[in-house]
């Protein structure tokens, strides 16, 4: 009975983990002792006569702006009508845009190419065959930019693209108005998270020459077109099949269903910050990165002097001299 309970006892662990952790983390493992370990953390001490800090800030900032662009193509016999079939298109979806909210002001249209389609016509011979290219028509690509505020909107944007035949969504760029003030921000937590850290070397009876010292820093934007990753649905066979070949001896042959590879938003991870401001995220985001460092000189301890005088006597004898 013990060891009928420890085998229960692994599986459901087993299907546990893979529900709070997710099918993303099946993509990257084939068993379970095949996890990713948490690397070790280890303090160093590179020179003696210095000390170093460094603060990692990284701050979630919800886009004020967003621009979508979606791709036109069109083909037509005459250069009139594929020019006509395409503005038909765009303007019923700027139509189906502007009744959801969307000003013609946030609407621009780029034209990207105009080239002409060929065909192969087929010059039969008495002894041979020669393959020509016609001309047959034109094609005609542009982009649309669309601008909004509210990434509810980008749902509708999609909905109205589709019913007027346009299915190419190229991008969606975030945008932040006050980028500065994001860098003020992170700044301010640094310096005060250093501040902090100073302090208890201090109490530890370190003590900093603030008169040598070297700071640097560096920032980063990192927006959502750049964290998107791959993954493969997790598939199985299905159950009514494989309970058929059980049954029919193995003569079933089951088919599994295709495993889909589609993208999902994967933040940048936390592990290597030291303060997030705005940790949760429930929607892509414009992550800020900021990094402050600054190297100190630790004071060599001052040597206590310690002054004698000494005084020849008339005898020839050393003696000291007491100077209180």
């Amino acid at each position: 009975m013990r060891t009928i309970t420890t085998i229960v006892l692994c599986i459901s662990v087993h299907l546990l983990f893979a529900q709070s952790a997710g099918n993303q983390k099946l993509n990257d493992m084939t068993r379970w002792n095949s996890m990713d370990k948490a690397p070790e953390t280890v303090a160093l001490i590179a020179n003696l006569n210095e000390m170093s800090f460094h603060v990692n800030v990284l701050m979630n900032v919800k886009a004020d702006a967003y621009v979508a662009v979606f791709s036109i193509s069109q083909v037509g016999q005459t250069l009139v009508e594929t020019d006509n079939l395409s503005s038909r298109r765009i303007n019923g979806f700027i139509n189906s845009l502007q009744s959801i909210g969307i000003d013609t002001a946030d609407i621009f249209t780029d034209m990207i190419s105009l080239a002409p389609v060929y065909d192969i016509e087929v010059d039969k011979k008495l002894f041979s065959e020669t393959y020509n290219e016609k001309p047959v028509g034109f094609e005609i690509q542009k982009n649309v930019h669309i601008t909004f505020r509210n990434s509810e909107l980008l749902d509708k944007i999609i909905t109205a693209s589709v019913q007027n035949e346009i299915y190419d969504l190229i991008k969606v760029d975030y945008f932040v108005n006050d980028t500065k003030q994001a860098y003020i921000t992170m700044e301010t937590e640094a310096v005060k998270y250093l501040n902090e850290k100073i302090k208890g070397y201090e109490a530890l009876g370190i003590e900093l020459d603030t008169t040598h010292k070297v700071i640097a820093d560096a920032q980063r934007a990192i927006y959502p077109l750049e964290r998107y990753a791959t993954y493969q649905t997790f598939s199985r066979p299905s159950i009514d099949a494989a309970r058929k070949r059980t049954f029919m001896n193995n003569d079933v042959k089951v088919v599994p269903s295709p495993r889909i590879t589609t993208l999902y938003y994967n933040p940048l991870p936390y592990d290597n910050y030291d303060i997030v401001l705005n940790p949760v995220v429930s929607e892509p985001v414009v992550q800020f990165s900021y990094t402050l460092s600054i190297k100190y000189t630790i004071k060599d301890p001052v040597p206590k002097v310690i002054k004698q005088y000494y005084i020849l006597t008339p005898d020839g004898k050393v003696q000291l001299l007491d100077m209180k």
